[in-house]
């Protein structure tokens, strides 16, 4: 088991599929067959053992399960048989190879596949110059996925500063509830534990009142200014999630290049803009 705790990943060859830190990416075919194949055989893969599952947790604990093409002697009939692959059977140095190149692979395909439509994207997202609502629950969706990792046992701060995390997501899920009634102009963000800490303010994390000496909130209003600001890192979440889902889901539409500017609106209108006001609370943040 290795000593340096990686991200969960599980690769289903059957499906061209990868999920990777929680996110589900299908595969091209022409991406596939010209990186995948390469790596997989024929160690992994080959024409009568093809590789179907190569899980790899958090932990790492590793399952590998193949395809293998066998003969019945008795009826003389080919058939597939699917089995557990023993791991002990291959080094580790190799499976965790095998690990850090799909997780290159996925980095690689996930990056050419966004940078696709980053342009078209931000001359869409940014020429709507107005602040409206469609923005305010995207970018809370945003802030919110951004900093999970706070919520992780193994991330690299205090308890002090993840109790500060936690109230911080706390306050974005709140939104809804507390300034439902507010123009979008006019709807306060909390500002980060990191801007908190860097600015050496005195008064309580998220305190209602200004602090003493600079007269500055905790909280901000969301300009057009600020929004631009967040463009770039928006951009990036919006072109990853477009093609993302969570591994339980099996009805999976990925959107291609073959789409035209206005299905990928559509969709990104569909199925992100369109963000659910109350979302899960995440068991990690329970009291």
């Amino acid at each position: 088991m290795n000593d340096t705790l990686k991200p969960a990943l599980y690769l289903n060859a059957s499906q061209k599929s990868i999920t990777y830190k929680h996110k589900t990416h299908t595969i091209s075919q022409d991406f596939w067959q010209q990186n995948f194949v390469t790596l997989l055989y024929p160690l992994w893969d080959s024409d009568k053992d093809k590789l179907e599952i190569f899980s790899y947790s958090s932990t790492g604990e590793v399952l590998i399960t193949k395809n293998k093409y066998l003969k019945n002697f008795k009826t003389n009939e080919f058939y597939w048989f699917s089995y557990e692959f023993p791991e002990k059977e291959i080094p580790r140095e190799q499976i965790d190879n095998l690990y850090d190149k799909i997780v290159e692979l996925y980095i690689l395909y996930i990056s050419s596949d966004k940078n696709t439509y980053n342009n078209k994207l931000k001359a869409q997202y940014v020429g709507q110059s107005i602040v409206n609502w469609n923005k305010i629950r995207l970018l809370r969706k945003f802030m919110l996925e951004e900093s999970d990792w706070s919520l992780y046992e193994d991330s690299p701060i205090s308890n002090e500063d993840k109790k500060m995390w936690k109230l911080y997501r706390t306050n974005l899920r709140n939104i809804p509830q507390e300034q439902v009634e507010s123009d979008p102009y006019d709807i306060l963000f909390p500002i980060s534990p990191d801007i908190y800490k860097k600015r050496n303010y005195t008064l309580p994390y998220l305190s209602k009142e200004p602090e003493p000496e600079t007269k500055e909130y905790h909280y901000y209003k969301l300009t057009n200014n600020n929004l631009e600001n967040y463009t770039e890192k928006i951009l990036n979440y919006l072109a990853v999630a477009i093609s993302t889902f969570p591994i339980e889901d099996t009805d999976i539409t990925v959107v291609t290049k073959e789409n035209t500017l206005d299905d990928f609106i559509k969709y990104i209108e569909d199925n992100h803009m369109d963000l659910d006001w109350q979302l899960p609370t995440n068991e990690l943040e329970e009291e």
